[in-house]
């Protein structure tokens, strides 16, 4: 999956399709989320969340913050999850992406419940991004 993921970001970035770069490349993170790469993951993230902000694609936006918070929550980045998973749920919220304001009211719900009980952040069961794209990723929610 992950060559795959790369020969098509390789391939949207040749023909100046950012959309699909950005799709192929959050596919990508959440491959290496599946996997535990979360250093991997982050990156990929990043890169994706930096081209759906240039080209205005808010919930691209959203969803690669989503994905960033369960992987900083996934390193035990507690602060850093809990950002990324407000920007989220504002931009969801804007958007009218009630899919998108569930899952990160539960995220921080479930950040703070660790905190509650004196656990590092990133200790919970939950799936992360990689259980989000079934319900929905990128292409199906512009």
């Amino acid at each position: 999956a992950e060559r795959a993921f790369n020969d098509a970001y390789k391939i949207h970035i040749r023909i100046g399709d950012d959309t699909g770069a950005a799709t192929a490349v959050h596919g990508l993170g959440e491959t290496y989320y599946a996997r535990s790469k979360h250093p991997e993951a982050e990156k990929t993230f990043k890169v994706a969340h930096e081209i759906y902000s240039r080209i205005g694609v808010q919930v691209g936006v959203a969803n690669s913050l989503r994905s960033l918070g369960y992987t900083y929550r996934g390193q035990a980045r507690g602060q850093e999850a809990e950002l990324s998973f407000m920007e989220a749920h504002k931009i969801y919220s804007r958007i009218g992406n009630s899919l998108g304001i569930r899952d990160t009211s539960r995220a921080l719900k479930i950040l703070h419940g660790d905190r509650d009980e004196h656990e590092p952040a990133g200790t919970s069961n939950h799936q992360g991004p990689v259980a989000h794209a079934a319900e929905g990723g990128e292409a199906a929610k512009r």
